[in-house]
């Protein structure tokens, strides 16, 4: 699926203070070297946290909409949306170095 422009600077701007997020969480475990990396799919973006070679989904970007989501498995979302990289705060207000928050 092809992104706009508002989409990719959004997209790339919320990525960026999620690795912010990820960096914090880690500061207190020195030499930690956890990064995200991103796998574009068909409607979805697949955020992994990789630490030297051991991955686990941190979450998803849905590209129709900007919407975030909680991983429910390697290779599927959780049904409900966390935040949106859309909204007044880049949608990191709904996201923590663990990756999107639990829907309360």
């Amino acid at each position: 699926m092809k992104t706009d422009k508002k989409f990719d600077k959004a997209y790339k701007s919320w990525i960026i203070g999620c690795q912010k997020k990820v960096d914090e969480r880690m500061s207190q475990y020195p030499p930690q070297d956890y990064i995200l990396i991103t796998e574009p799919g068909r409607k979805f973006i697949k955020v992994i946290e990789d630490n030297r070679g051991r991955q686990s989904v941190w979450g998803f970007v849905d590209m129709t909409n900007g919407d975030v989501l909680k991983a429910a498995s390697w290779k599927t979302p959780a049904k409900h949306a966390r935040g949106n990289i859309f909204d007044d705060n880049n949608g990191l207000a709904h996201v923590s170095g663990y990756g999107p928050n639990y829907l309360r």
